[in-house]
């Protein structure tokens, strides 16, 4: 019996990543970088890499995998909302 490969080595999450990253690095770039810190893209990218890594020892459904990865790339994005300044003045 063959055994069922996991949904993040399939070829169709591939090609979704391969079409879906360069956007969000293009919106990253543009809109994000000059408005956080050093310190901030560290802690988001340490945040994705512990949670790659407890996806691979802790069995979580794929739902809840897509849900935390969201909740971690759009954080920046809550951030700079819920921090910007009215520059209108």
């Amino acid at each position: 019996m063959e055994e069922k490969r996991p949904w993040y080595f399939s070829e169709s999450f591939f090609i979704v990543l391969f079409f879906a990253l360069p956007p969000v690095a293009l919106i990253y770039f543009l809109i994000i970088r000059n408005k956080v810190s050093v310190k901030f893209e560290l802690f988001m990218a340490a945040l994705l890499t512990v949670f790659w890594a407890f996806r691979l020892f802790v069995p979580l459904t794929p739902t809840q995998t897509y849900i935390g990865v969201a909740i971690v790339i759009l954080l920046p994005f809550a951030f700079i909302l819920i921090t910007r300044t009215n520059r209108t003045e």
